[in-house]
């Protein structure tokens, strides 16, 4: 955990379209929470093409700032 949570030096965000900007713009070459509709405008545009994104099926994806649900 050591060797990920210092020695790599992670950036940390609040904003997705941020952290999105910093993958298409290659600045950092693996991103967490990434706004995918932000990441298709960029592509849409001509760059980013290379960023792909992985979907991790055992994860609760919910809308951009929407609330968690009490179950």
């Amino acid at each position: 955990m050591k060797q990920l949570l210092v020695d790599q030096e992670p950036v940390l965000s609040r904003d997705r379209n941020q952290l999105t900007e910093f993958m298409v713009r290659g600045r950092y070459p693996i991103g967490v929470g990434l706004n995918v509709l932000a990441l298709q405008d960029f592509q849409a545009r001509g760059v980013g093409k290379n960023v792909k994104t992985i979907a991790l099926p055992e994860l609760d994806y919910q809308a951009a700032g929407s609330r968690p649900q009490a179950h």
